[in-house]
């Protein structure tokens, strides 16, 4: 578990684990002062499902969170959003938040949206890489962005299966690879559970669906599956819960983790910090 003392440490020995030629996990030796002044995380998207997450698992290990998206503050009654500093901003408009990039320790780029294969290559693809192009030229060491596990295999994928969602995360993983290409941390998750806001305040709780079928897909025969060309990893890759993903997001962005790229194997192996 990536504990308190080590989210706040300064000054550490860093030991890595490789799993694999571009999984990397990489904990922190704390030999610091215990309380120092913590530095601000900026998450990108931080009102939606899995950017949330990354806010409240950001907070839980001490750091402050500046999110921007452009709803602002969700309106639920959750004590988290407080913590919170909301910035109500556009991605494309880097004038409405390019000034809290300043001092910050990371970024989390989790943008993304369904619609025609037109507007999700634009806001799943140019979003997310006018937020990697910013967090670079501001001099950020550590930047995650939040992809999808089919998203290498989308020339492959069916124009009517996602084919805009995948492919602008691809292009946006092709900008990590070109900016960040020792300390970028891309996540590659499939289907992503737990409970997820629904209409009318009701959470809908996805993990009943994901957790079984995790088990299928990574733990039986049926894992398999993930290696069909084109699709495999668009439907059998094993689903992950939306705490492990915001864990390892705020380990990488943190420089907790090693560059590369995480997937379920990986990200599974990252306690979520107790809230």
């Amino acid at each position: 578990m990536l504990s308190r003392s080590v989210v706040r440490g300064i000054s550490r020995n860093v030991a890595c684990r490789t799993l694999g030629r571009t999984e990397h996990l990489c904990m922190s030796a704390d030999r610091s002062d215990p309380n120092p002044e913590p530095r601000h995380l900026i998450v990108f998207g931080g009102a939606g499902y899995v950017g949330s997450n990354v806010c409240k698992e950001a907070l839980a290990q001490g750091y402050k969170v500046v999110a921007v998206n452009r709803s602002g503050a969700p309106n639920i009654p959750d004590a988290w959003v407080n913590e919170v500093d909301w910035i109500k901003g556009d991605a494309f408009e880097s004038a409405d938040w390019e000034a809290h990039l300043k001092g910050a320790v990371g970024t989390v780029s989790s943008i993304g949206a369904f619609g025609s294969n037109e507007f999700m290559e634009r806001v799943c693809g140019d979003a997310n890489m006018a937020v990697i192009e910013a967090s670079s030229a501001a001099g950020i060491d550590h930047c995650v962005f939040v992809s999808a596990a089919p998203a290498p295999k989308s020339a492959g994928v069916p124009s009517f299966i996602l084919k805009g969602y995948l492919v602008g995360k691809r292009k946006a993983e092709d900008t990590m690879h070109r900016l960040y290409p020792e300390t970028g941390v891309i996540l590659r998750p499939g289907f992503v559970y737990g409970d997820r806001p629904g209409p009318f305040g009701v959470n809908m709780p996805l993990q009943l669906v994901g957790k079984p079928l995790e088990f299928l897909f990574s733990k039986t025969p049926l894992q398999a599956l993930a290696s069909i060309p084109a699709l495999g990893k668009l439907i059998f890759e094993p689903p992950v819960s939306v705490e492990n993903v915001a864990a390892t997001a705020v380990a990488g962005a943190t420089g907790k983790l090693a560059g590369g790229i995480y997937s379920h194997d990986t990200m599974v192996t990252i306690t979520p910090t107790p809230k």
